[in-house]
């Protein structure tokens, strides 16, 4: 009996297609999902478009360092440092609120249960730490406002 393979078709081909297709893509630069399309053989309402251009685009990141993000109903952007580093700073953000939103879910269940009672101290106190620290950080992180108005500096001898 032969081997049966069940987690799809391999990826492999159509990434190595992708990437004769694009061989210098430049950060900003935008791939559009015809010349996609064009190149993999592949119309982007099948499921198998999705599956090969996660795969491509993980393995640019990998292997050359270019991050690319979806541009809705156009193709895929190849994003700056600075686009890249608020794109982390967005999912960090999304993250904590997912681990609140659980450790607010916690905190509903009515239990009498020492056990249950010991996880829920211990999610309590774990996410009363991210909060602190996501808060601390994303203080660091934030440019400063701008100022309604610039302050008005006084001469320290003048008088009133």
């Amino acid at each position: 009996m032969s081997k049966m393979y069940f987690r799809g078709l391999p990826t492999g081909l159509d990434v190595r297609r992708l990437n004769e297709a694009f061989p210098d893509i430049q950060v900003g630069a935008e791939i559009l999902h015809e010349d996609i399309e064009s190149a993999i053989g592949i119309k982007r309402s099948a499921n198998r478009y999705r599956t090969v251009t996660v795969a491509w685009r993980r393995a640019l990141l990998t292997e050359r360092n270019l991050d690319l993000a979806a541009i809705n109903g156009v193709g895929f952007r190849v994003l700056t440092a600075d686009e890249r580093i608020n794109a982390s700073v967005k999912g960090f953000r999304s993250g904590v609120r997912k681990q609140l939103r659980s450790v607010r879910r916690s905190d509903t269940v009515r239990t009498d249960d020492p056990v249950l009672m010991k996880k829920q101290d211990v999610l309590r106190r774990a996410g009363a730490v991210i909060a602190t620290e996501s808060a601390l950080m994303m203080k660091e992180i934030e440019p400063p406002r701008a100022h309604a108005q610039t302050p008005r500096l006084v001469p320290r001898n003048a008088t009133a």
